[in-house]
């Protein structure tokens, strides 16, 4: 005996468009889950790592201040140690001593002082010199130009003077040609 279908083929058409239709919906509906899924993760991770960008820039901002305050710090340090060793050179007499004996070689009786000044120049000036520099300020009078000029030649020849500026010399008695003159001595 032969079967009998008694299912109609546009019964069976609907029937099978129906179930490719609800398998569609379902692949849709989880391409459209996925998708609003996987958006909702990407969104946490994008605060995520945004966050850690914010701390590391929180981070980097606090190691540049700590940096400046580093720098500073060292900057404070050389000049206290440079104002430290100045103090040691003024406690133990520094070079007057040898300004003194130098003095002593290099005056005659054509040039003479009427006020001297020991001050510190600048104490950065050299870095690699251990004591620091030493500046002399000297007022006086020379019989002439011709006698000052010798005295800065003698002062010169001295292994201790580093160099001689003369800020100002003028004639103050026409007649005898005395000169008054102001020197630095470094």
């Amino acid at each position: 005996m032969r079967e009998m279908d008694l299912i109609p083929a546009d019964y069976r058409r609907i029937r099978t468009s129906r179930q490719i239709l609800i398998g569609f919906a379902v692949v849709y509906a989880v391409v459209i889950i996925t998708v609003f899924a996987g958006k909702l993760l990407l969104n946490a991770r994008i605060k995520s790592v945004n966050h850690q960008i914010t701390q590391l820039q929180e981070a980097h901002q606090t190691l540049e201040s700590q940096q400046q305050v580093i720098n500073d710090l060292q900057k404070e340090r050389g000049d206290v140690e440079k104002k430290i060793a100045f103090v040691e050179m003024l406690q133990q007499g520094g070079n007057a001593d040898k300004m003194f004996l130098i003095f002593d070689q290099v005056l005659d009786n054509t040039v003479w002082m009427q006020e001297w000044s020991y001050t510190a120049g600048n104490l950065a000036d050299d870095e690699n010199d251990q004591t620091p520099p030493m500046m002399i300020l000297i007022r006086g009078q020379a019989l002439d130009h011709t006698a000052l000029s010798g005295f800065v030649k003698r002062l010169m020849a001295q292994s201790v003077v580093k160099d001689v500026h003369v800020r100002r010399s003028a004639i103050t008695d026409q007649a005898s040609g005395t000169v008054s003159f102001e020197m630095e001595i470094l």
